[in-house]
């Protein structure tokens, strides 16, 4: 669709441009993008996404701390190895006096010990999921609510409206059987977005 009025008029691009469309009906441009941002709330407070999202989350931080806990647990593994090597090693020196050979991988072997020490530091503990908020999806859905109005700040909607394209592929408007009446669909990254009707 293209504008086709000064009044914020769409309408067929192929009609209006080519010649190559019949569809000669116009719409209102706020009229389609109230339908779309109707149809995103309404896509938006379904119950199923919530559920999904924080599911999803759960799943995120159980696998982030599941990765961390096992680099953890090999890094102290070749760290108690390490460490054993160590110990051979100093008590062979003292039983034998050592040499220039032995003296150089006990230094090696301290600083691989020295290094895993800061690995596992670095690695951290697993990190406790957060408890979710009772009320997360009466949260949630006040949240969504507020994105119209907070549309209509000239500050927010341009860095809104980027955020909204991202979530939209397409918005598709096919005629309705009677003048002024169309049907609009939503395409895009929600999953199996609604018509907006």
């Amino acid at each position: 669709m293209t504008v086709v009025a000064p009044q914020g008029r769409l309408g067929c691009a192929n009609h209006r441009e080519r010649g190559t469309c019949t569809n000669r009906r116009t719409v209102l441009r706020d009229h389609i993008l109230a339908r779309v941002f109707t149809g995103l709330k309404n896509r938006l407070l379904a119950p199923e996404l919530v559920e999904a999202f924080v599911a999803e989350y759960i799943a995120e931080a159980n696998l982030a701390n599941k990765k961390a806990t096992s680099r953890r647990s090999l890094l102290q593994t070749e760290l108690t190895r390490v460490d054993r090597q160590i110990k051979t090693m100093v008590e062979t020196i003292a039983d034998t006096g050592g040499s220039r050979a032995l003296v150089g991988e006990l230094r090696n072997l301290e600083q691989r010990q020295d290094d895993l020490r800061e690995e596992i530091a670095a690695a951290g503990k697993a990190e406790p999921i957060p408890a979710l908020h009772p009320n997360l999806a009466l949260v949630y859905r006040r949240k969504v609510e507020r994105l119209e109005q907070a549309l209509e700040d000239p500050n927010v909607s341009a860095g809104a409206g980027e955020a909204l394209r991202s979530l939209v592929d397409a918005i598709i408007v096919y005629p309705g059987e009677r003048r002024g009446e169309v049907r609009v669909e939503l395409r895009g990254d929600l999953a199996a977005l609604p018509a907006a009707n």
